[in-house]
C-alpha cells in the first residue's frame, strides 16, 4: 500500500475511533433509565405515592368543575388539565404494557406490574429495569 493511502487509512481509522457515543434521547432515558442508579426503597415508594396523588389531583382539577366554580383555576386551565389527563392515561397505558413485558423475567406477576405501571408510569419500568433478571432455568 502506498504511503499516502496508508496515512489516509490511518486517519480514517483514528477518526472512527474518536467518535463519541450519541447522547441518549429523552425517551430512552425515561423508558430505559441508567443502570445501577441506587435510590433507597422508602424514597422510591414516596415518589410513587407522590405521582399517584398528583394524578388524582389532576383528574380532580380537570373533571370536577369545583375549582373553576370557586375561582381557583380558569376554564382554560381546567381544559388543559383535562387534556393532560388523557395524555397521562395514554402514556401510562404504554408503560403498563412495558412493565407487564419486563415483569416475568424479573420474577414478578405481569398483571401486578401492569397495574403498578399504569399507576406510576415510568417509575415501575425503572424499578423493573433495576431488578436483576432471573435466569430461564430458575423461573
Amino acid at each position: 500500500m502506498p504511503a499516502r493511502q496508508m496515512v489516509c487509512h490511518a486517519a480514517k481509522t483514528k477518526a472512527k475511533a474518536k467518535q463519541p457515543e450519541a447522547d441518549p434521547s429523552v425517551v430512552q432515558l425515561l423508558l430505559f433509565p441508567i443502570k445501577g442508579l441506587s435510590v433507597p426503597a422508602n424514597l422510591y415508594t414516596a415518589a410513587e405515592v407522590a405521582v399517584v396523588l398528583a394524578e388524582l389531583a389532576l383528574v380532580d382539577a380537570g373533571f370536577s368543575g369545583d375549582w373553576v366554580r370557586i375561582g381557583v383555576i380558569t376554564p382554560d386551565l381546567e381544559l388543559a388539565a383535562r387534556n393532560l389527563v388523557w395524555f397521562t392515561v395514554f402514556a401510562h397505558t404504554i408503560t403498563a404494557f412495558l412493565a407487564a413485558k419486563l415483569a416475568p423475567s424479573r420474577g414478578m406477576s405481569p398483571v401486578l406490574a401492569a397495574v403498578q405501571g399504569f399507576a406510576t408510569g415510568t417509575l415501575t419500568v425503572n424499578r423493573l429495569q433495576q431488578t436483576p433478571e432471573i435466569p430461564e432455568s430458575k423461573r
